[in-house]
């Protein structure tokens, strides 16, 4: 199954459940909520989080503040492979001891900061499940891929399945390594590929190629870039179509479909 980036807030305060949807929604993260104990074993039983944002203070059946914390190997136990991140408005040495004894991937300070450190936290959690998936994916994830990238409504999940689809494409031609994933609301492009191949044709187009990922909420009318050639930089425009011949390609042909994208950029950028 494709990553596809879920997480379970468990807080029993209302309003901090709401500061989570308020920051993790717009970046399209799937999120759920648990405001109990009880709830939270019912949610975690759902399995396939990758995520689990945990209110150390957690108020239990048993009256404990501190019952947050034991659910730490719960998240283990019932949703194998999550990374529980503890959220504290006062992280005490003894607390972040346990939590860490107990399990935890990390935990965040209700500070000026928080949100700002949540996101990073969150983002770096996902990119080693995203990482992990990418390892095993197969052409068969890439079909289930495009299928949920073409259906997806949430315009921040789309584009995320997207970059995640043409990684793994690329990643699956011989001497192609995605070298680094920029993100961003200044960053101009989303993937950056490293072009170790000794074909021929390849060898002579640079170190790196550059991808930006358009997703565009409507049709593309004659604002987007035209194949070109300015200078040394090779502007290859890959739409729907070609995306499709992509993701059908068997992975030791699709170097061959990228080629014809290639020379009818250049044939076109000639005229």
């Amino acid at each position: 199954m494709s990553h596809r980036g879920r997480i379970l807030a468990i807080d029993d305060e209302d309003s901090v459940l709401e500061i989570y949807r308020d920051l993790l929604e717009p970046l399209g993260w799937e999120l759920s909520t648990a405001k109990s104990y009880v709830e939270a074993t019912e949610r975690l039983d759902e399995g396939s989080w990758d995520v689990v944002l945990l209110d150390q203070r957690l108020r239990g059946s048993r009256g404990s503040d501190r019952e947050g914390l034991g659910l730490i190997q719960e998240i283990e136990h019932r949703s194998p492979g999550a990374k529980s991140i503890i959220v504290t408005g006062y992280a005490s040495p003894e607390a972040i001891e346990r939590a860490f004894e107990e399990g935890a991937y990390d935990y965040v300070e209700k500070t000026q900061t928080f949100e700002t450190l949540l996101r990073v936290k969150i983002e770096h959690a996902m990119e080693l499940h995203r990482q992990r998936w990418l390892v095993h994916a197969d052409d068969a994830e890439a079909h289930a891929l495009w299928e949920q990238t073409k259906t997806e409504t949430n315009a921040q999940r789309k584009g995320r399945r997207l970059e995640d689809l043409l990684e793994l494409l690329l990643r699956s031609i011989p001497g192609f390594i995605v070298k680094s994933r920029r993100r961003g609301k200044d960053e101009e492009f989303d993937l950056v590929v490293r072009n170790e191949s000794t074909d021929p044709l390849w060898s002579k187009e640079g170190s790196y190629f550059l991808i930006a990922c358009k997703n565009w909420s409507a049709p593309c009318g004659p604002e987007v870039p035209a194949p070109s050639r300015k200078s040394n930089l090779l502007i290859v425009p890959i739409g729907p179509v070609d995306l499709q011949r992509l993701v059908e390609a068997n992975a030791s042909d699709r170097s061959e479909v990228l080629m014809e994208l290639h020379q009818r950029t250049v044939e076109t950028a000639g005229n």
